[in-house]
Parts: structure tokens; sequence; C-alpha cells
């Protein structure tokens, strides 16, 4: 299936290789991110809460969705995007599940669940839009820009809880390296030709540094709070 606006049908699995051992590049962003989306779907269930910030969450699943309806530039990339939107669908249903308990108001605890719902409804049609308006066909502005606002939330997150609830060191850590593979996807490895308006390195790198940074301040702080507690970090999963 593919929408309007869409990019062409990717013809190779993979694209071709730059150098020598390049391609744990692209498979280590699908490898860390799902690794990242597992470990929240764990701490989900067993700690009867959500692990992702409910605004990444609606924006994630949105773009994930679109994206699996869209046409990607290469077979791994359409294979990744559907494999990402059934964890995040189970990161949904945690959230749908445990998330009015996290409320305090009570308007919000009532509303929480179609306030989340409209949420990613609203995310997707905005994304929809941007694609066509902004002729991001492949996502890629979008995606980074996501991973800048998601490392924003995560440490928001870890500050409204102030502890380790519904997150782990490994989780911090599999998103630094699932964005670094992401990044260093679109820097090294050619791309089928763009649609016009294709995002530069100078754009994509503007977006990926703050974030580098913050997810690697996320992951320190919750190496911090782990030896805090008294647990090792590196069995913190």
């Amino acid at each position: 299936m593919t929408l309007p606006c869409a990019a062409p049908e990717p013809q190779n699995f993979l694209p071709p290789s730059p150098f020598p051992g390049s391609y744990v590049v692209p498979f280590a962003c699908y490898v860390f991110w799902t690794l990242a989306y597992v470990l929240i779907i764990r701490h989900g269930f067993k700690e009867r809460t959500y692990g992702m910030p409910v605004a990444a969450l609606c924006a994630n699943a949105a773009w994930e969705v679109l994206f699996s309806l869209y046409p990607a530039p290469y077979k791994l990339n359409h294979y990744g995007n559907v494999v990402w939107i059934i964890a995040d669908l189970l990161i949904l249903y945690t959230c749908l599940r445990f998330g009015p308990a996290e409320m305090t108001q009570p308007l919000l605890k009532k509303w929480f669940r179609p306030l989340v719902i409209l949420g990613v409804g609203y995310v997707f049609v905005l994304e929809w839009t941007f694609i066509c308006q902004g002729q991001d066909s492949w996502g890629i502005v979008l995606g980074f820009a996501q991973d800048l606002m998601m490392a924003f939330l995560f440490l928001a997150l870890f500050r409204q809880r102030a502890g380790l609830r519904g997150q782990s060191f490994w989780i911090a850590l599999s998103i630094l390296l699932g964005n670094a593979g992401a990044y260093f996807y679109f820097l090294w490895f050619p791309l089928p030709p763009p649609p016009p308006a294709w995002p530069s390195n100078a754009l994509v790198t503007t977006l990926y540094v703050p974030t580098a940074l913050l997810n690697l301040i996320y992951t320190v702080v919750l190496w911090q709070r782990c030896r805090r507690e008294g647990i090792n970090p590196w069995k913190n999963f």
C-alpha cells in the first residue's frame, strides 16, 4: 500500500556498501532501537507503567505507521519500520492500560486514553502533511527531529519519576547507539535518487548533535541512579 506524496518503491534490500564492514551501521540502528523497544515493553508490563513519554509515543507511533505504509529507501528500512510499529503498538497498550494511574489530575486521569489516541491521530495527519508540503518523502527530517524531541522527553520523564521506574540503563544505551547508527547510516550510505528538497548533511547533523548529547546525558544519569540504588548498571536490563 502506498500513499500520496510517496517516494519510489524500494528495489534493493540494502544500499551499496561504501566501505568494508559498513553494513554494521544500518543494522545497529534497527537492532539497538528494537532492543530499546523490547526493554520498554518489558519494564512497562513488569512495573505496570509506561516507559516512553506520551508525546514521544504519539509521534513515534504515527511516524512508524506512516512509514510502514510509505515506501522506504530500501527494503531493510521497510521491514524494520514494520517491526517497530508492532513494538509501538505494545508500548501504546501499556500506556493506555497503566497511564491513567500515573495521572494526578482527575480530569486528565478521566480523559487520558482518548487524549492519547487523539494525539496519535493528530500527529499522523501533521506528519503526512509535512511529508507532502516539505517533500520529506522518506521521513529523514521528521525522524531526526523526533529523536531530538524524544531525547528531551526521556530526560523529563526521569526527572518526573525521580527513579528507574519504567526505565533502565540498557534502554538509554540502546537509544544512544540506535540514534548513532541512524545518523551514520544517513551520512555514509548512498540512497536512491532523492526527491526535491532532499535534507542536507548539515541539517541532519544540526538535529543529531544535540540529540546525541542529550542521549549521552540520559545514559549517564541512569548509570548514576543505578549505582546510587546499588544496582549494577550492566545488569539493569
